[in-house]
């Protein structure tokens, strides 16, 4: 098959192939510096499934890249999204270790990212927990990832005051704010201690109604 014209497209990286039987492939210009290729070359059947082959290669590392530089994401969502999408088990494979070797994919830092990001929006260790398992962050970094976990007083008595909308609240309010505290993955005895302080604050003496959510 001879290869009649290489084509730049928009972006200065990006090349299309045209080939004398109307075929043609995308790629970037790496791929074409890497098989040495130029117009009027011919390319014999087993020189054209190797240029295929690092064509895909290299598809599945760009993908991986925008994929990961957009979110963090672990390892093992990586692979699973790149096949979702069309590349093969073994390029996405490659693209996941390609970006390992080049520090770009990380488990452990995107574990870190993931536990910040909790604990700027008022999560408890409980909630932590899931979100790690949820975006499937290894289990062997989960003990170094929570292990300084600040104390959840500052957040509770935060996400406590945001909900309850009259101080002293209603039995019923104060009730609905603890449950949703433990959906935020908190613990029932820092919600207590946050009811307790806000009681302290403002003369309130009937945090006992609150059922033991524990």
């Amino acid at each position: 098959m001879i290869l009649t014209e290489i084509k730049i497209g928009k972006r200065g990286t990006e090349r299309t192939l045209l080939f004398d039987d109307g075929s043609k492939l995308r790629t970037q210009s790496g791929v074409v510096a890497e098989f040495g290729l130029y117009e009027g070359q011919e390319l014999s059947e087993e020189q054209l499934q190797a240029l295929k082959e690092a064509i895909g290669a290299n598809g599945a590392k760009q993908r991986a890249a925008r994929i990961v530089s957009a979110a963090n994401i672990s390892e093992k969502q990586l692979r699973r999204r790149l096949v979702q999408k069309g590349e093969t088990r073994q390029h996405a494979d490659e693209a996941a270790r390609w970006l390992r070797e080049l520090h770009l994919l990380d488990d452990r830092r995107t574990g870190e990212a993931i536990v910040h990001s909790a604990l700027q929006k008022g999560y408890g260790e409980r909630r932590i927990r899931q979100i790690l398992r949820e975006k499937e962050i290894p289990e062997e970094y989960w003990d170094e990832l929570l292990r300084d976990l600040p104390s959840m007083e500052t957040a509770v008595d935060k996400l406590l005051r945001k909900k309850l909308k009259h101080i002293p609240p209603s039995r019923e309010e104060a009730q609905r704010a603890a449950q949703s505290l433990i959906r935020s993955g908190h613990k029932w005895a820092d919600i207590k201690a946050g009811l307790e302080r806000i009681s302290a604050e403002s003369d309130w003496e009937d945090t006992e109604c609150l059922p033991e959510l524990e």
